[in-house]
């Protein structure tokens, strides 16, 4: 599977668990929302009312009690959202005339009834709160659930990218860490992740094979020719050294080899790169470097 495509689902993935989330919790906030507003709308009006109708035929204040009265008693009967409620005012609308002028068995029917319609409505507004409540406790779960699947999802997500992505990087600069301190041969192991990363992986293994192949390559002659060239140095009768820039004895013979103290090969090597004149020795410069002879005599052209 390509790098994209891994990123694209396991991202996505976690941004479409978050906004489910999101959408859940927005529900049922308004779910929630709705139930209390209905307990206001519907079941607190009602009680309101059978409080105020209480309140009038308490107070006996004549025709103001009944004004009072039949005005909450029209709001109750506008406000009907329980079955039994319609029965209750019915009976109180027909003894409240009695009751309010005064009639002692009417008054205590009206109150009874005024009683049942106030628990007909606390009752409506105990189930809507029952459900909220379970509601709310359902929205608490699922919440929970989403919380743990989107705790699962992200580990699994740490993990795909530690072993598909992180993992065969660290691969990688292992492998050009070890080729830079002089270990030719290490290479990048089989990694298992996305395309785009085997594919790095694949092409650092052939270019380090074709360095090494390279450098074999160019390697190889000087290794045959070097017993050549100390065989022929060897065929002199004097002490020769054969110089590199920087310095180091590239070469000598057997008799430079044989020479001790000021005159040794090592010496003369860094007086000649110093640009010192070294007495009883001949110096040539050549490519890349000086060819030391002791003692060797140069035949000057005309």
């Amino acid at each position: 599977m390509r790098l994209s495509t891994e990123t694209r689902l396991g991202l996505g993935g976690l941004l479409a668990l978050q906004l489910l989330t999101a959408l859940a919790a927005i529900g049922l906030l308004v779910r929630v929302s709705s139930a209390v507003e209905r307990i206001l709308e519907e079941n607190v009006a009602t009680v309101a009312a059978v409080e105020e109708m209480l309140g009038a035929l308490a107070t006996q204040d004549g025709d103001r009690a009944t004004v009072r009265f039949d005005d909450a008693l029209v709001r109750a009967e506008a406000n009907v959202t329980e079955p039994e409620e319609r029965p209750l005012l019915q009976a109180i609308r027909a003894s409240k005339d009695r009751a309010l002028a005064g009639d002692a068995e009417a008054r205590a029917t009206v109150a009874r009834d005024l009683e049942a319609l106030s628990l007909v409505n606390r009752s409506a507004m105990q189930r809507q709160d029952d459900r909220a409540q379970r509601l709310g406790r359902a929205g608490a779960w699922a919440a929970v659930l989403a919380g743990l699947l989107g705790f699962a999802l992200s580990v699994r997500a740490y993990r795909q990218i530690r072993d598909r992505l992180v993992g065969p990087f660290l691969e990688v600069d292992a492998t050009l860490s070890a080729w830079r301190a002089g270990d030719p041969h290490r290479r990048c192991l089989p990694l298992e992740g996305p395309l785009e990363v085997r594919r790095v992986a694949q092409h650092l293994n052939q270019i380090l094979d074709r360095h090494d192949e390279d450098r074999a390559r160019h390697t190889t002659p000087a290794h045959t020719e070097r017993p050549a060239l100390l065989a022929l140095l060897d065929r002199q009768d004097h002490a020769i050294v054969v110089v590199g820039r920087a310095g180091e004895v590239v070469a000598a013979n057997t008799r430079a080899h044989a020479l001790e103290g000021p005159e040794s090969a090592g010496v003369i090597a860094a007086a000649v790169a110093g640009g010192k004149e070294v007495p009883g020795w001949h110096v040539t410069e050549v490519d890349r470097g000086w060819l030391a002879e002791r003692g060797a005599v140069v035949e000057e052209e005309d």
